[in-house]
Order: C-alpha cells, then sequence, then structure tokens
C-alpha cells in the first residue's frame, strides 16, 4: 500500500523566541514560528525576508563570466555588429528572449530573435539554424535558456567566425562549449554563489550588468516583471535572488505595469491583484503553451512587439486559446498514457516509461508531471512516429532523474535537463532496453524509501482557526512557489459538513468544515470515506469565482481513522509489530497511518473482540465496528494479539473475518503480549506529545 507520511517542516521554535519577536516586529506569533522554522535565525534576516529591495539585488559581475559577456555585447553595439538572440520555446527562453531584446530597442539598437520550433527542430541550438543567420550575417549570438549542451554547434559557429554568448542554467556536461564566454552558475567550474537563476534571471542580470557599464540609469521595472514572470513559470526555487526578482516584479506589475504586452495579458484573465500563484497556474501557461504548439514566436510578438491596445489584447486572448487547446491535446495524451500504466501493470515498477506514437511531443512533459501526481513514481513518457522519439522526464523528491538518463546515455540519442524533470530522445528498438535498465539502476540507488511521498506542513491549527485572520497573516509569505512553499497547516479531526462532489465527472471533493469551505482536488472518491473525523493537510487561499471572494482550505492529504479498509489497518498493525520500540515514536508511517488519536487498547477492548468472534463466528469489518465501538486498526490488533495468545484462530476473506475460539487452560495475562505492550506505548507517546505532530 502507497503511504503519504506528514512531516513537520523545518525545526521546531522555541516559544519564548517566538512572542520575543512577535512583539518586536509586530508580527502574528504563528507567521514568526514559521519564519523561525524555516531557517530564519535572527530580526535582520527576517525583515529582509518580508521586505526585499532593489539593494537585495547582488552584484551581476558578481555572476562568473558575466562582465565577460557584457563587454563582449558592448563592443558589438559599438561597432554595429548584427545580434541574434537565440532563445528557447518555453516561458522561460521566451521570457529571456524578450527581456532582452525590448533592452536593445529601448536605446535604438536593432537586434532579431531567433526560438526555434519545438515540434520540428526541437530543443535547443540546431545546425540548420545556424548556417541561415550565419548566411544573413550575424555577428554575435546570445544564447539564452539554452546552449550549455551545443558543444558541436559552438564549435561550429567559432569556424564560421561567429561568437557566441551563452547564458543557461540547465546542468552542464563534461566539456563546456567552446564560446566567447558561458554564463552558467551551475557549471561546476564556475565559481559564484547563485546557482538557481532562471534563463531569464540571468537576461536580466546582463541588463543589469550592461546598466551599469554604460551608466545608462535605466527603469529596471519592466525587465524585473519579465524576469519575474520566468522564474516563477520555469519552477525554479524562489529563495535569495530569484524570491527578490519575484517579489519586486509583481509589486511593479500590481502598482503600475510597465511591460504592455504583460498588461494585457492581466487584463484577459480579469486579474485585480497579480499573485505568484496566477503566474504558476495562469500566465505561465499562457506562455508555454504557444511552444508547446510550434507557435513561441507569439510570445515575443506580445512582449515585444509594437501595436495598439486592441491589437495586443487580441494577441494575449491568442495565448490563452493556444493553452485551452494545449489542455486538450494534454487530456488525450494523459489519459492514454494512464490506461498504457495501469493496463500493463507498469504502476508495479519502481520507475515508469511509457510511448505512444500518438503522443503529441509538445504536451508531454505536462502528462508525465500529472501521472508522476497519479503514481508517484519518476515517469518518462515518449512519443513520435518516427526512428527517433522524443520524451520528458518527470521525477520525485530526492530521485536525481537527470543522473538515472546519464547512466542510460549509451542507449539515448540525447539527454538534458535537471534532477527533476528533464528530456530526452532515444530510438524506439531501445526502449525496452530503457525501461529495464532505468529501473535497475533505481534500484540500485535504492528508491523505495522514496516513493512513500513526505507531506510537509508548517504547523497544527484547530479547525475554527482557518479563515480571513490566518489567511492575510500567510500573505506575508509571498511570493510562494518552489523552494519557499505557501504556508501548510495539519488539521485534526475535522467535522466535515455537506460533504459532496463537485466537477462535470465528480472528480473533486468540496465540504464544510465550520465556516470555512474546503476543496480537495482529485479526490472526488474520499466523498465515500468520511465515516469519521479525518485529518487533513492544506493550505489556506483565496478563491475567486464570479466576482465573489471567499476563503478557501486547499485540502493536500487525508487519513482517515479508523483506516478505512481492514487490508490498511491490518498493514498498520504488522508495522507496529516489526518496530523495535525506540522506533515507535520516530516511524512516520506508524504515526501518520491512522491510529488511535491517543487512546489505548484496553483489555476490557479485547474481550469485546473476544465476544464477537464467539458469538458471530464470521463477520463483516463494519459489522464489528458497530457493534463494539472500536475502529478497524483496534480490531486488527486486537484480533492478531488474541490469535498470538491461542486464544482465537482467524481467517479473513476480504471484508469478511471467520473466527474459532481455540480451548484455553489456566488465565491469560494479555498485558504481556509484545503487540497489546507497543500499541499502548505508543498511544501514550502520543498522548504525552500531542501525537509528535508538532516536531520533527
Amino acid at each position: 500500500m502507497d503511504v503519504t507520511i506528514w512531516k513537520k517542516r523545518g525545526k521546531q521554535a522555541a516559544d519564548k523566541t517566538v512572542k520575543t519577536y512577535s512583539k518586536t516586529l509586530d508580527l502574528s506569533p504563528s507567521l514568526v514560528e514559521i519564519l523561525l522554522s524555516r531557517g530564519f535565525e535572527d530580526e535582520e534576516q527576517i525583515k529582509r525576508y518580508l521586505n526585499p529591495n532593489m539593494k537585495d539585488l547582488c552584484d551581476p559581475f558578481s555572476i562568473a563570466n558575466m562582465e565577460k559577456a557584457c563587454d563582449r555585447v558592448i563592443q558589438a553595439v559599438q561597432n554595429q555588429e548584427r545580434i541574434v538572440i537565440y532563445g528557447d520555446y518555453d516561458a522561460d527562453g521566451t521570457g529571456a528572449s524578450s527581456l532582452l531584446k525590448n533592452f536593445f530597442t529601448q536605446f535604438g539598437y536593432p537586434v532579431k530573435i531567433y526560438i526555434p520550433n519545438r515540434l520540428k527542430e526541437g530543443y535547443g541550438m540546431n545546425k540548420d539554424a545556424l548556417f541561415r543567420l550565419i548566411e544573413s550575417g550575424v555577428d554575435l549570438i546570445v544564447c539564452v535558456d539554452n546552449g550549455i549542451a551545443s558543444v558541436e554547434c559552438a564549435a561550429y559557429l567559432k569556424t564560421q567566425g561567429v561568437d557566441l554568448v551563452v547564458l543557461d542554467h540547465h546542468e552542464p556536461g563534461e566539456i563546456l562549449p567552446e564560446a566567447f564566454a558561458v554564463v552558467d552558475p551551475k557549471a561546476e567550474k564556475l565559481p559564484g554563489p547563485y546557482k538557481d537563476l532562471c534563463g531569464a534571471g540571468l537576461a536580466f542580470k546582463m541588463v543589469q550588468g550592461l546598466d551599469k557599464k554604460l551608466d545608462l540609469q535605466v527603469d529596471l521595472r519592466p525587465y524585473l516583471e519579465l524576469a519575474s514572470l520566468s522564474t516563477v513559470a520555469d519552477l525554479v526555487p524562489l529563495k535569495d535572488e530569484n524570491r527578490a526578482i519575484v517579489y519586486l516584479g509583481l509589486k511593479s506589475m500590481n502598482r503600475d505595469c510597465q511591460q504592455p504586452g504583460l498588461r494585457a495579458l492581466i487584463d484577459s484573465f480579469k486579474l485585480n491583484e497579480v499573485r505568484s500563484s496566477d503566474i504558476a497556474y495562469k500566465i505561465g501557461p499562457a506562455m508555454n503553451a504557444p511552444g508547446r504548439l510550434g507557435r513561441a514566436r507569439a510570445v515575443v510578438k506580445l512582449f515585444c512587439d509594437e501595436m495598439n491596445p486592441e491589437e495586443r489584447h487580441e494577441m494575449a486572448e491568442q495565448l490563452i486559446a493556444f493553452n485551452d487547446r494545449r489542455k486538450e491535446i494534454e487530456k488525450g495524451v494523459y489519459q492514454k498514457a494512464e490506461e498504457q500504466v495501469f493496463l500493463e501493470g507498469k504502476d508495479k515498477k519502481r520507475i515508469i516509461v511509457v510511448a505512444d506514437e500518438s503522443f503529441h511531443v509538445g504536451v508531454m512533459g505536462i502528462a508525465a508531471s500529472r501521472l508522476q501526481e497519479r503514481v508517484y513514481r519518476p515517469v518518462l513518457i515518449a512519443g513520435g512516429s518516427g526512428e527517433i522519439m522524443k520524451g520528458s522526464c518527470r521525477s520525485v523528491e530526492g530521485f536525481n532523474i537527470y543522473e538515472a538518463l546519464k547512466a542510460c546515455e549509451d542507449l539515448l540519442e540525447g539527454y538534458g535537463g535537471h534532477s527533476q524533470a528533464a528530456g530526452f530522445s532515444i530510438k524506439r528498438k531501445n526502449l525496452p532496453a530503457l525501461e529495464k535498465r532505468i529501473n535497475q539502476y533505481a534500484l540500485e540507488k535504492r528508491i523505495d524509501p522514496l516513493l512513500n511521498q513526505t507531506i510537509y506542513y508548517d504547523a497544527k491549527v484547530d479547525e475554527n482557526q482557518i479563515g480571513r485572520n490566518l489567511y492575510e497573516q500567510m500573505k506575508r509569505l509571498e511570493p510562494t512557489g518552489l523552494g519557499n512553499p505557501g504556508a501548510s497547516f495539519l488539521i485534526d479531526h475535522v467535522h466535515a459538513k455537506n460533504v459532496a462532489t463537485m466537477g462535470s465527472e465528480g472528480d473533486h471533493l468540496r465540504f464544510q468544515c465550520g465556516e470555512t469551505r474546503c476543496v480537495g482536488f482529485n479526490r472526488g472518491s474520499d466523498k465515500y470515506r468520511f465515516n469519521s473525523n479525518p485529518a487533513m493537510v492544506g493550505k489556506i487561499e483565496l478563491n475567486c469565482f464570479r466576482g465573489i471572494e471567499n476563503i478557501q482550505f486547499n485540502v493536500k492529504d487525508l487519513k482517515f481513522s479508523p483506516l478505512e479498509d481492514l487490508d490498511s489497518a491490518f498493514e498498520w498493525v504488522i508495522r507496529v509489530k516489526e518496530s523495535e520500540d525506540n522506533d515507535l515514536s520516530k516511524n512516520e508511517t506508524i504515526l501518520w497511518e491512522p491510529v488511535f488519536q491517543g487512546e489505548s487498547l484496553s483489555r476490557e477492548e479485547l474481550i469485546k473482540i473476544y465476544n464477537l468472534s464467539r458469538k458471530k463466528k464470521n463477520f463483516h469489518a463494519d459489522e464489528a465496528a458497530r457493534i463494539t465501538g472500536l475502529s478497524y486498526p483496534a480490531i486488527a490488533a486486537g484480533l492478531s494479539i488474541l490469535q498470538e495468545e491461542g486464544m482465537i484462530c482467524f481467517s479473513r476473506d476480504e471484508d469478511l473475518v471467520k473466527t474459532e475460539i481455540c480451548p484455553i487452560s489456566g488465565k491469560k495475562d494479555i498485558t504481556q503480549n509484545e503487540l497489546f505492550r507497543k500499541i499502548n506505548h505508543l498511544s501514550k507517546e502520543e498522548e504525552n506529545t500531542n501525537g509528535l505532530k508538532e516536531q520533527d
């Protein structure tokens, strides 16, 4: 059985420190507790986190080779050389390309942008495109959000006398491209502390550098706005420099948006206030969708071309239409991939590999993400009708899928990406060998413990605390995203009312908790499991529907107590039996699978189970729970203890329990039974530490 483990994020903050900082900083104790648990150690760090400003942006020339790259660009401008920005087709590449072009346009210097067609040319530089650019007379190519893997193309450009500047953030190979300047914070040979800037983040740092060297004193706000879009959309960690970029970009676009194309998108989405979540789920996907369909130039056109407000609005609507089309295509790919997984039993493998020639290569990454969330396994999806298929990968926390591909590189035609997301190309005939090899690699790397998803929460609250006040406190954490998640809360004993499903196919869950509406996306089947008061983890958020705003709790996971089926209860009993005494209070799969909520398993309760076995002999689990008033874990544990003590024998046929009373002589001291002792020890641990749910 797959297990989700709930764990408190960070370390427990001292009550005295929380009270002190809450008073001196005029912040709520709950917010201070979260900030301290996330590693902010003093008041100054907290102030800088909550209020980033332009002074928090690093010196662009602290990034290795950035000054050299800027000097070459300045030289090209002074000598009237022809510059081409070679971008990528996703939200980062098009955002970075637009950012640089707008900077040159602002000062009247013409540059061109080349964005490869994802469906025809694929990712990165290719020689056919370079040949055409050389024919047109290019002198300098500035490669953004790609180029670090283009070793052959860089060598080709050098033979043609064309200089290359690479601004990339992807993982480099063993050999760096032979370019005039390579700016990639992830290149191990290059010094510098800023490893997580995206392509547009690096483009922004170049603009900063050019502004500094030329003493232009430009207004950086429109460039921050574009950089912030790409930073969120490209899923780089929202920490340090990245968070400052997004904070300042959001501040600018919400105060007086400087980028007319972005303003049109904001208006088309009818956003009163842009949050990082709006970029992640609305603006970012609209920027990504055209590239997935081979129309990435539409994004550059929106952000760079001169047009009147009506034309720009139509262009923004076109991007949204592209995204609607992308959703339709992606749904078909996902459904077919999911069907293949479960029909062929691939969900039991450590790494899932699915392929079909009908899969649209532009949406496989999104389909892989959805499938990874569904099965919580690393997923590789490949598509394409030719001999060479293209694929996308998504991984689970703690497993580096880029390194996994590297271990199989002799089977691949090419690969690249990050630890959690990557792409590859492969000959169709090599797919079975890849599936076998990469699963063997996962076994050797001991992936199994990583396949139980860990869900982190920041604090435990009562259900009556979730409301507007808590939401307003947590807004101070914005902008949030990867590496700086929004606050999640654990709520025990949820008293749910009006439990129902929503969506055209009943895929989603909704219910009332106190005065707050709760929603659980893709949890519609949980409607039938509310036979008790569950615990839940999720986030408090503001929902706006048809112009009406309300606070809602977005449920990430639910755990029901008693367990919803007897199989799960017996599996829990086995985990308790197999654990050492000193492990009971540390084993999350025991603490969080649903336990006794601080109740002990008493001798009287065992008598209830014994009497039921004597009278009924055959009974269903729900019948036993109704008659005894005990939870499924208590019933499973009681049956196991009585059998171990030779008092009964039982067998199970799915939910039906069949028992026989065994003859016994003398009295039995059940309290000395090891399982009985462990369960009562666990219950005391939970009672003494409030369920251990406030600690690591």
